[in-house]
């Protein structure tokens, strides 16, 4: 009897046991669960808001952080400890706590080097530190996943990861190789489609329009989501005026208004209608659309675009400088937030100036003053408009009409500059660098010539011409003398004159007196004209102190352009143009051509 009693106390107590593990096992199993699902839930909401993760999703990941946290503070010898972590790794992501979430990785990582979650973790690793701006540690995790993990699920999302991350880093070739793996390898269609987009997205932010069309045409099907479809459409009907499929471009702008149905998504396209006519060469059908969209979407980005492509077509098409500044000066008023609003306004102020310049100048206006407008007119030209052509030509008329002004060794320097910066021709650089050498040696630009024919490596020619700058400016300097010396014996024969009257029409010094009285020497020149302060070509060669001493031409620095050419002043509001381009900046529609998005939300998450 008394065993039996105890064998049924033993079997009592065991299943107590039993029960409590198990209900243990549930308390923390539970609470995981509950940590997945509010974890799941929190992620449906952030995609459903573009991946925007605002205070009540951060209190949801919150949640789970805590939950994870109770997991492996009160079960730390559990079976579902690396759940925990990685899942708490997860949400801290999601909250922008990317240091806390990669040490929860790197702890999975070393302290679970077996667990599945490995794999997981290092991907999370390389997305943690891509999103942080760590783009070189983000890209080797990338490939710490591949070589351990070449045939995981997870793969494709990997390298999609590093062409994203390549991007960033500007390395656009890289970017273009892991795409293209993703098109060629991967066997799942929205892959291949996700990878071919990605691709001619880049092409188009390379500026290849050719493979940029040929992407956008490789996903564009009747299958796409509106939304899509329209990017996509806008896109490649962008490349095809780019490479000149003008009619193309025109029927696929057509067709995409007939199917739009809401109001905002029309101006886009109306704007590349109107491209269309540009490419095509129709450009009063072009004025006209542009004119529609003026009067359809006031202040908005899109008249405002309207009227800057309005200006371009007057200015380099139509050559209207009047209606081409009338068009720029509306852009910022219709919206100062425009991408090109601040060039516009450059250009309206520099067009303004140039037809004051045309009003102004006349036949009646001596050599200086019709040098300086000239000059004047090929700076705005060169360094606002970037039409380097009609400046050279105006710096062209300035050497060859007004050679003895004081603008033409500043025009003949421009004209060296221009050959060799924007035409990269460098035969005509030496020539106009040489030419002015030659004809203003002993100018300021013949400083800066001798150094730019320096860089040209011309350097045999650079000493034979430095031989003449050096030979120029020393028999200058001797007619410095001179004049310094006539100055001297002007004065004092004046001052003789008071006493006594001259009684020989040569004195002493073989300095002969004029009909006046005046001395003059064997040369003609009067030496009462020396008697005045030192001209304007005086000074190049006598220095601050009128010693007549001259300084040895220095041609072991560059000067800078700007210390060159003469200071002017413009109007305001027409700063020199940064844009850092010789050619028209490419604006577009809010959805027109956008460069490819490199942020971690630009691209559509597989998951």
């Amino acid at each position: 009897m008394k065993n039996r009693l105890s064998v049924k106390t033993s079997t009592i107590i065991a299943v107590v046991l039993v029960a409590a593990v198990m209900l243990e096992s549930c308390a923390y199993f539970n609470t995981l669960y509950n940590a997945r699902k509010t974890y799941g839930e929190a992620e449906e909401l952030r995609e459903e808001r573009g991946g925007e993760v605002d205070r009540n999703l951060k209190e949801k990941y919150g949640d789970v952080i805590t939950k994870c946290g109770k997991v492996i503070r009160d079960y730390p010898d559990s079976k579902w400890v690396d759940d925990a972590i990685f899942l708490m790794g997860q949400s801290l992501v999601r909250q922008g706590e990317y240091d806390k979430g990669i040490r929860k990785f790197i702890e999975l990582t070393t302290n679970f080097p077996e667990s599945g979650y490995v794999p997981k973790s290092l991907y999370w690793l390389a997305k943690a530190n891509f999103e942080k701006g760590e783009f070189n540690q983000a890209l080797l995790y990338t490939q710490r996943f591949l070589d351990a993990y070449p045939d995981n699920d997870l793969k494709f999302e990997v390298i999609f990861l590093a062409g994203d991350i390549s991007l960033a880093l500007e390395n656009y070739q890289d970017a273009l190789i892991y795409y293209s793996r993703v098109a060629s390898e991967s066997g799942k269609k929205e892959y291949k489609e996700e990878a071919s987009l990605r691709r001619a997205e880049l092409y188009y932010q390379m500026e290849d329009w050719t493979n940029a069309a040929a992407g956008y045409e490789s996903v564009l099907g009747k299958g796409m989501k509106w939304s899509m479809r329209y990017d996509v459409s806008l896109s490649l009907a962008d490349c095809y005026t780019k490479i000149g499929r003008c009619g193309e471009a025109l029927i696929m702008y057509d067709d995409l208004l007939a199917e739009i149905t809401m109001t905002k998504e029309k101006p886009p396209v109306m704007l590349g209608v109107a491209e269309s006519y540009v490419c095509m060469d129709s450009l009063q059908a072009a004025i006209r659309e542009y004119d529609i969209i003026t009067n359809s979407f006031p202040r908005s980005n899109y008249s405002a675009e309207a009227y800057f492509y309005l200006g371009v077509i007057y200015h380099e098409k139509l050559d209207s400088l009047q209606l081409a500044q009338e068009a720029y000066s509306k852009v910022s008023n219709e919206s100062a937030s425009y991408e090109y609003a601040a060039v516009a306004l450059q250009r309206s102020s520099s067009l303004r100036r140039l037809l004051e310049l045309q009003k102004s100048s006349g036949d009646t206006e001596g050599e200086e003053a019709q040098a300086e407008k000239r000059f004047l007119a090929a700076e705005i030209q060169l360094t606002r408009l970037n039409e380097t052509d009609l400046a050279l030509g105006n710096y062209h008329a300035v050497v060859d009409s007004f050679p003895q002004t004081s603008y033409a060794p500043l025009a003949a320097y421009a004209i060296g500059w221009i050959y060799r910066i924007d035409k990269g021709d460098t035969t005509q650089a030496v020539e106009a660098f040489t030419h002015l050498i030659r004809e203003y040696p002993v100018s300021p630009q013949a400083r800066g010539a001798l150094y730019e024919v320096h860089l040209l490596g011309k350097e045999e020619l650079k000493s034979q011409l430095e031989t003449y700058v050096d030979s120029a400016v020393a028999d200058t300097a001797k007619i410095a003398a001179r004049k310094d010396q006539i100055r001297a014996e002007a004065a004092a024969m004046a001052a003789a004159s008071l006493d006594s009257s001259i009684t020989s029409p040569v004195d002493s010094l073989g300095v002969v007196a004029d009909s006046l009285g005046t001395p003059v020497d064997s040369l003609g020149v009067s030496a009462a004209s020396f008697v005045t302060a030192p001209s304007l070509s005086d000074s190049a060669v006598v220095d601050s102190m009128g010693t007549g001493k001259v300084s040895a031409v220095d041609t072991t620095s560059a000067p800078s352009r700007e210390e060159i050419k003469k200071e002017t002043t413009y109007p305001s509001g027409g700063a020199a143009d940064t844009t850092g381009t010789r050619k028209p900046p490419q604006p577009s529609g809010e959805n027109r051509g956008q460069p490819a998005d490199t942020s971690p939300s630009g691209r559509r998450e597989i998951r």
